[in-house]
């Protein structure tokens, strides 16, 4: 596997092609993606089953660091532990509400009630 190299746009441009290919893999065998493009954080590409196929693989969200060079330092790892370490997940409902926006937690007890967004994210 050629090794990638380091710094400038050229990398970055190899870097950012290599994730959408990735993504595009991902979503031609089922999966829902979104790309956090040039986030610099622990995750490139996270992915959800879309259909009963890709589920039945991997019954969850998948956290994905793309790598042209194959190498993950162990830096990167623990970044990547540390980031969904004890994450819990919420499903939330985001409306216009006169200026401002309101929100809903549709996972919890409290489903039916509407609260600002400020008080919540």
């Amino acid at each position: 596997m050629p090794a990638a190299r380091s710094g400038g746009a050229g990398p970055y441009r190899r870097g950012a092609a290599f994730e959408r290919h990735v993504q595009q893999v991902l979503e031609s065998r089922g999966w829902n993606t979104l790309r956090a493009a040039g986030s610099k954080g622990p995750f490139d590409i996270v992915a959800w089953p879309g259909n009963t196929a890709t589920f039945t693989k991997a019954p969850g969200v998948v956290f994905i660091q793309c790598k042209r060079n194959g190498q993950l330092l162990p830096s990167e790892r623990d970044k990547m532990t540390r980031a969904i370490y004890g994450i819990q997940v919420y499903l939330y409902v985001v409306v216009p509400d006169g200026g401002g926006l309101a929100v809903r937690n549709v996972t919890a007890w409290e489903h039916r009630i509407w609260r600002r967004f400020e008080e919540v994210l």
